[in-house]
């Protein structure tokens, strides 16, 4: 379809041009790297025209109605774009865009198809500055919905979905941001009917009070950057968490049979084998009454909008490369892999998350202990098999799983084996 006019917009374009904005105002620090989007090598892509603003809908709604004017239609009068050029970009004027997101929220009664997870944002920005993130240079002004907004949204959400379930996402950076907020996004969906979401959070410890609003509202998951249990880490990366209390909240969402998730920023610098055995032993300390909490890891990305790399904090750690190629005092990219792994063997009562799996894995199967046991197997398992074990010692554990769930052991042989071990035909990269 030559003739079809390709628009392309988003958080990553937005992302790319304060990227291009920082190389504008000091080459030297901030190059202007090939992958980077608005690198001259990339005016040749697909797209005619992108939305260069963090939302954008008022410049989509001119260049559709430039469209219609026919083949001839102009753009460059229209704020907020880049033209992708033979030898370039051409950026058109910048104008602040005028929204009002109490206003601007999801006509869900226009929506043909309802999906089963509904995203809702309760609000824009994060007033948090983590040093290792750069979502609040994408939208540096927090703007908190009012309760009457969400009220309304939720109305419409609800009236679409009619008696389907469905789940509710908060898709904010942090949901509850204060403690006013608690009570303010916990009502609207208590009173909404709705009453199963899941959101991301910061851990910390709440009144009766804000507990009984949080499982009234039907919280079922809270995704909770913990980042490290070590205190001295969590201190450099401008976290301001209090590690006891992060604690204390995520055994009170558990004690309530809510679930979490747990993230955890590996090889962030000051990372050592003491700040990994601080975590480890962060985790295990946890008292679970349910054991409805899992975690993830994720190895340290230098993102080049994050603090991190400001030339007087990459100077300050001795910060070289970025992205996933990287090293510090205390570390470097190679090394972070080793450190992953011996966080994963030293965790032995949380189960790790595998991303094609429920955030609640046989809740309903199996109970305290059986659950607990069955994880620790599980881990060992892993272990084993990142370790190459010889078969007996994985067949042993594979046992003891199939014993816990009881299921036959009789078929736990030479055919699993195989199963487990198939080789894997050698990859033609030329051809990928």
């Amino acid at each position: 379809m030559p003739d079809t006019c390709i628009i392309a917009g988003g958080v990553l374009v937005w992302k790319n041009y304060f990227l291009y904005l920082d190389h504008i105002r000091d080459p030297h620090q901030f190059p202007l790297h090939p992958a980077m989007l608005f690198h001259p090598d990339n005016a040749g892509m697909t797209a005619d025209v992108l939305v260069v603003a963090p939302h954008g809908r008022s410049s989509l709604l001119d260049v559709l109605a430039s469209l219609e004017k026919g083949r001839n239609s102009s753009f460059g009068q229209i704020p907020n774009l880049a033209l992708p050029e033979n030898n370039g970009f051409l950026f058109t004027t910048r104008e602040e865009e005028q929204v009002d997101y109490n206003e601007d929220f999801t006509r869900w009664d226009l929506v043909t198809e309802m999906p089963v997870k509904v995203p809702l944002r309760t609000s824009i920005g994060c007033p948090y500055r983590c040093s290792f993130c750069d979502f609040y240079r994408l939208f540096p002004t927090v703007f908190i919905r009012s309760g009457k907004s969400l009220s309304q949204e939720l109305k419409l959400m609800k009236d679409r979905l009619g008696r389907t379930p469905a789940i509710i996402h908060v898709s904010d950076d942090n949901v509850f941001i204060n403690k006013k907020r608690v009570h303010e996004v916990c009502t609207a969906i208590i009173e909404s009917g709705i009453r199963h979401w899941v959101g991301f959070m910061r851990a910390g410890e709440y009144s009766e009070t804000e507990m009984e609003l949080i499982v009234s509202s039907g919280l079922m998951l809270g995704f909770i950057g913990v980042e490290s249990g070590d205190p001295g880490q969590l201190k450099r990366m401008n976290k301001h968490q209090d590690i006891e209390k992060v604690k204390r909240g995520i055994e009170q969402f558990d004690h309530h049979g809510i679930s979490t998730m747990l993230t955890f920023v590996v090889g962030f610098p000051g990372e050592n084998q003491q700040t990994l055995e601080n975590t480890i032993n962060f985790m295990n300390s946890l008292s679970l009454t349910n054991l409805l909490a899992s975690y993830r890891m994720f190895t340290l990305l230098v993102e080049p909008m994050s603090q991190l790399n400001n030339p007087s904090v990459r100077s300050k750690w001795n910060i070289q490369g970025s992205m996933g190629t990287w090293s510090h005092y205390t570390m470097n990219s190679d090394e972070v892999v080793k450190a992953s792994f011996d966080l994963f063997n030293g965790i032995t009562s949380i189960p790790y998350h595998y991303g094609e799996e429920s955030n609640f894995f046989n809740r309903a199967k199996f109970r305290y202990p059986v659950r607990s046991s069955l994880i620790g197997l599980r881990q060992q398992l892993t272990v084993k098999l990142i370790e190459n074990a010889p078969w007996d010692q994985i067949e042993s554990i594979l046992k003891g799983m199939a014993q816990q769930m009881n299921i036959p052991t009789h078929s736990i042989g030479e055919s699993l084996r195989h199963e487990i071990f198939v080789p894997f035909p050698p990859i033609d990269f030329v051809h990928l």
